[in-house]
């Protein structure tokens, strides 16, 4: 299943900050973007924490942000 899946994932971010250990990469950004996808994102970060951190994360970043925004207008 989906969550399943999200699960490998919240494991493996349970051993670094982003997903590729202590680098920001293009992976957590589609990371964020998938999680956003979940319906609704709260419940999905409730039930796996790192995947919220990283999201989170992804969310602080300024040039993340204006393209979040912009995509939310």
């Amino acid at each position: 299943t989906l969550l399943a899946q999200f699960a490998i994932v919240e494991d493996a971010l349970s051993h670094g900050e982003w997903l590729l250990g202590d680098r920001f990469s293009a992976c957590d950004i589609y990371l964020h973007m998938l999680s956003t996808w979940f319906d609704p994102p709260a419940a999905l970060y409730a039930r796996f924490p790192n995947i919220a951190r990283v999201a989170a994360g992804v969310e602080a970043r300024s040039a993340s942000a204006r393209a979040i925004a912009k995509h939310r207008r």
